[in-house]
């Protein structure tokens, strides 16, 4: 995925920042995968509605170390899917 200046902005708002941290505190201040409490970040399950997110089912809470890892399979899965789809 190619993220375009529409999306770096809108991480540097302050609307993205209260969004951000409505889904921290949602998610009782933990990650949702390991439940570490340090470094969180909030990750977009989707783009469809970026700029608009659903606090509940567009982002979820994780740790640094946990978003990485999505991150990174995530991209192999669009890696696979633009080769062999």
């Amino acid at each position: 995925m190619s993220f375009t200046p529409f999306y770096h902005q809108h991480l540097q708002s302050e609307g993205w920042k209260k969004i951000r941290d409505m889904r921290i505190h949602y998610d009782d201040n933990r990650c949702r995968n390991c439940g570490a409490t340090i470094n969180l970040q909030v990750h977009h399950t989707n783009y469809s509605n970026l700029g608009n997110e659903d606090i509940k089912q567009d982002l979820a809470t994780l740790c640094i170390d946990c978003h990485n890892k999505i991150t990174r399979l995530n991209r192999r899965r669009r890696k696979i899917v633009t080769e062999f789809g």
